[in-house]
């Protein structure tokens, strides 16, 4: 073990100089999945302070339903991911573009069916979850409309931060956060569950098209 000790400071040495820009992008990314947690818990805290335990109810059901999406998506983006970061850091930026227009098509394509089910038969889904759900059909649907977004942009945010463009995705998320905050505020205390359901997909779609923006913009 002794014997190593030169080797490994040879190689402390030479991360050193990028450990302050290691350390930026490693809180800009830990800030943005608390986010990106926030938005997914907040509603369900603020419908408990300004609604009743049957809203509460209704939105953590629906929500836990459509997030039924994410799973071909999550496959995909764990399958693709070290390619793509492989291919930016060669600089094989066409290459790089192609990987990650098949990998949002392949994502976008195994979430669709599961999507256009629960849209379309939303009583069925909710029967999963046994009794008790009825009228929460609209909700569902503006629910997976909101998810849905996330799974349209394939990655996008990931793209970003491998891009080392970290700090632009933390201030989409950052606007994007209290841009549903605000909402929720002003939806829930009159519509409850359904409201924060619309609140949320007003702010995922801004999300989307924010990053979608960001993406076209410095990435091409």
């Amino acid at each position: 073990w002794f014997s190593e000790i030169p080797l490994h400071w040879r190689r402390l040495s030479i991360l050193w100089p990028e450990m302050p820009r290691f350390l930026t992008s490693s809180m800009n990314m830990g800030f943005v999945s608390f986010l990106t947690f926030a938005m997914q818990s907040g509603p369900l805290l603020l419908l408990g302070i300004f609604s009743d335990q049957r809203q509460v109810g209704l939105y953590a059901v629906g929500d836990r339903l459509v997030m039924v999406q994410y799973f071909i998506f999550s496959i995909v983006l764990v399958a693709a991911a070290q390619k793509l970061s492989t291919l930016y850091y060669q600089r094989k930026l066409n290459e790089f573009q192609r990987a990650a227009n098949r990998s949002a098509l392949v994502s976008t394509l195994g979430a669709l069916p599961v999507a256009v089910l629960i849209l379309i038969f939303p009583t069925w889904a909710l029967l999963l979850f046994g009794d008790g759900f009825e009228g929460a059909e609209l909700l569902v649907r503006l629910l997976c409309l909101a998810h849905l977004t996330s799974v349209f942009l394939g990655g996008g945010g990931y793209l970003l931060m491998i891009a080392g463009h970290e700090s632009t995705l933390r201030n989409i998320q950052v606007i994007s956060a209290l841009f549903l905050l605000v909402l929720d505020i002003l939806l829930i205390p009159f519509f409850g569950a359904l409201g924060a359901a619309f609140a949320a997909l007003l702010a995922y779609s801004f999300r989307y098209l924010a990053i979608n923006y960001t993406m076209k913009r410095l990435l091409g």
